[in-house]
């Protein structure tokens, strides 16, 4: 009977834990656009201002 009991518990556990897997990797995708866009914007940044100091 235990079993029984520890099968329905894992199965809700599983239908729960995949519905949060959706958002949280959707929120992950956010964060890593986010984050790396601020990196290539420093990028560009830190190019052109080394192109100003060293040219000119």
């Amino acid at each position: 009977m235990s079993s029984r009991g520890a099968s329905q518990g894992s199965s809700r556990t599983t239908t729960a834990t995949a519905g949060g897997q959706g958002s949280a990797k959707a929120a992950a995708v956010l964060l890593w656009v986010l984050v790396s866009g601020g990196l290539l914007y420093g990028v560009v940044q830190t190019v052109v201002k080394a192109s100003q100091l060293l040219g000119g």
